[in-house]
């Protein structure tokens, strides 16, 4: 426990001596065994198949597709022989990865199989790979070095009126009307216990039909995709491949509306597809680097908020449940953290997270600790589905709780108060600047004031707890107010004296704008204009993607159609998007599915901006965007007249 450092620590940093405030914090970290970052465990590829055709010459009409309503992706290529075609998709039904190898023109189909040792480039969280071919199953299970835990694959291999053999250690199918690969990669808790009998033995009663397996998993998927559709072009660009769409994108000074229609549905689609057991990693399920930079977790303070961001509002409560599956499983673990290092009751979230915990291991350079908005800015896509459906059953048995403690965890830690009463957040964190400044950091004070108000609004709703409430908004009083600059731009500190830094990734203080609601024309004119200041000022720094996905939120929500424009047009434009749509971190360099799942979420809100009770249309549609026509719902809505509205559009 590092809590026994904090009264210090705040006396220093009132002090306005914040180096040195930090330095004892580090220093009682490092005795408690913390003495800097600790990287999370890494999300990596499970193994490497190869699959070599032993059928085909020279390859020519090439063409790869993907069918985002069906997730259908399919090879095509013609040979001096005749056509083939490859199929995948991975079955939401069925928890199973297919594949086909066929030719239409009926031709055999050979192929070898095999997988491949690559010991050598695993992770260093993996120990060992061990691989098994049999002529009708391939198996792989992969031992982890720092635990007891693992993960095995397997493969039922299906050759249609074919032979199949080992031989030169790989599976041989030959002659075959047409091959089906079946594969399911299972966690073990303990390497020790394989689950590889049942899973073949599950596998094993499977239909092997391809067409059977797509339709029993379309029928999700499919559903899915549909709940939503926005149409934006009707021209022929609509025929151009990715790589078409990206290069005349790169020569076009607007944004091409194909491209854009595109984006939009490839973002609900990745989203969709990342969303199992849980919410998208920073590279979605598309990594495949055994080593991948920042382990390829669950980022927390800008990255995973961006790819859920449109979860409820495009309609894709699958996401929504995956998230909650994530947040609900480290929730235990931000208990800890309040207790341990703060000494507080309630929680506070970490940083990052592999999805099994969440205890703070930003320690060091860059204070994670002290970022004390985590767990609001988690919680609220909770409260949110709420907010979108009106189910209450689902806000008292997930939301409610993690909210109260949420809250419980402020009231311990706003025991500071300046000359006027008002809260002082001591320590204070603003992602990512390095900690000269530690004082009222806008987003930590928007996080705490959403907090409590959406708790108050909760029990209101449920019509209980009525003296709680009375507290709360009595806390809500106490809050610093927000500050403007001598320039007219909302600050990023509510403190004397602090200094900001416009060239930054991170635009922390949009807090009260997005992901929040607090701030908006109708109550807070002063500020909104501010926040428009604040934005223009704001300079990219290292050009990271997720700074324009957040200014294109914050340019929304502040109804800057000029703004948005630009910061769409910059990640449309300058090579964030790589030939398969994935976006990436940086231009030309690194994927991440932050600004790919968020584009959907961008899209909406400058097309629909709601809150309960409110809804406007085309807030910030900039006319450089393209032109389109709204039509009416066929069919017949009867609205029932003694409803409330309470919900989002």
């Amino acid at each position: 426990m590092t809590s026994d450092a904090l009264p210090e620590v705040r006396r220093l940093m009132l002090e306005g001596r914040s180096r040195q405030a930090f330095d004892h914090w580090r220093q009682a970290m490092a005795a408690n065994g913390h003495p800097e970052i600790v990287n999370t465990p890494a999300y990596h590829p499970a193994y490497t198949m190869t699959i070599e055709r032993q059928d085909t010459g020279d390859v020519e009409d090439y063409l790869r597709t993907v069918d985002f309503m069906t997730g259908e992706v399919v090879v095509r290529f013609r040979s001096a022989e005749g056509r083939w075609a490859n199929k995948t998709f991975v079955s939401r039904k069925d928890n199973v990865i297919v594949q086909l190898f066929e030719s239409p023109d009926g031709l055999p189909v050979s192929l070898d199989i095999n997988v491949v040792d690559q010991s050598h480039g695993l992770t260093d969280d993996v120990e060992r790979i061990d691989a098994d071919l049999s002529k009708n199953w391939i198996t792989a299970r992969c031992k982890y070095n720092k635990t007891p835990r693992g993960y095995e694959g397997t493969t039922r291999v299906v050759c249609d009126g074919g032979a199949t053999e080992q031989v030169d250690g790989v599976v041989r199918c030959s002659n075959a009307k047409r091959i089906l690969l079946l594969t399911r990669i299972t966690d073990l808790e303990s390497f020790e216990d394989s689950k590889l009998n049942d899973i073949q033995a599950d596998l094993s009663r499977l239909p092997a039909d391809y067409g059977s397996l797509l339709m029993r998993h379309e029928t999700l998927h499919r559903t899915a995709m549909q709940r939503m559709t926005i149409d934006l072009d009707n021209s022929d660009d609509r025929y151009l491949s990715s790589e078409e769409l990206i290069a005349k994108q790169h020569q076009a000074d607007n944004i091409l509306p194909a491209f854009l229609q595109k984006m939009f549905n490839v973002g609900r689609y990745a989203l969709l597809s990342s969303s199992g057991e849980l919410p998208p990693t920073l590279s979605g399920v598309w990594n495949g680097n055994h080593k991948p930079a920042w382990s390829n977790d669950f980022t927390l303070d800008t990255n995973l908020n961006q790819q859920i961001a449109g979860a409820s509002t495009c309609g894709l409560p699958e996401s929504i449940a995956a998230y909650l599956n994530l947040i609900e499983e480290i929730a235990p673990s931000w208990e800890v953290n309040a207790k341990n290092i703060y000494g507080f009751r309630g929680i506070t979230s970490g940083a990052r997270t592999s999805g099994r915990e969440n205890y703070h291991t930003h320690f060091g350079k860059w204070p994670g600790h002290c970022w004390t908005a985590g767990a609001a800015w988690l919680i609220y896509p909770i409260y949110e589905h709420y907010l979108v459906t009106g189910d209450q059953e689902f806000l008292k048995k997930h939301a409610l709780p993690l909210m109260e403690k949420n809250v419980l965890f402020y009231e311990d830690f706003l025991t500071e108060v300046d000359e006027n009463g008002k809260f002082v957040f001591v320590p204070s964190y603003s992602p990512e600047h390095l900690p000269a400044q530690s004082i009222n950091a806008v987003q930590d004070i928007a996080a705490g004031k959403q907090a409590i108000s959406n708790l108050v609004q909760a029990y209101e709703d449920l019509k209980i707890k009525p003296n709680r409430v009375v507290e709360l908004k009595a806390m809500l009083e106490k809050f610093p107010s927000y500050r403007v600059d001598q320039e007219g731009a909302f600050q990023e500190w509510a403190y004397a004296g602090f200094k900001e830094d416009f060239d930054h990734r991170h635009m922390s203080h949009s807090y009260p704008v997005w992901p929040a609601h607090e701030l908006n024309w109708e109550s807070d004119p002063d500020f909104m204009t501010a926040m428009r200041v604040a934005l223009e000022q704001r300079l990219p720094q290292d050009w990271s993607g997720h700074c324009f996905a957040v200014r294109s939120f914050c340019a929304a929500r502040t109804k800057y159609p000029q703004l948005f424009w630009q910061n769409l047009f910059t990640l449309m434009r300058y090579d964030y998007i790589q030939p398969n749509l994935i976006t990436l971190h940086n231009p030309g360099w690194l994927p991440n599915t932050d600004v790919l799942c968020g584009v959907p979420a961008m899209v909406t809100e400058a097309l629909v901006y709601s809150n309960p009770g409110e809804i406007e249309l085309l807030p910030a549609w900039s006319p450089k965007l393209v032109t389109f026509r709204l039509a009416p719902i066929v069919g017949h809505f009867e609205p029932d007249p003694s409803a409330e509205c309470n919900g989002m559009a």
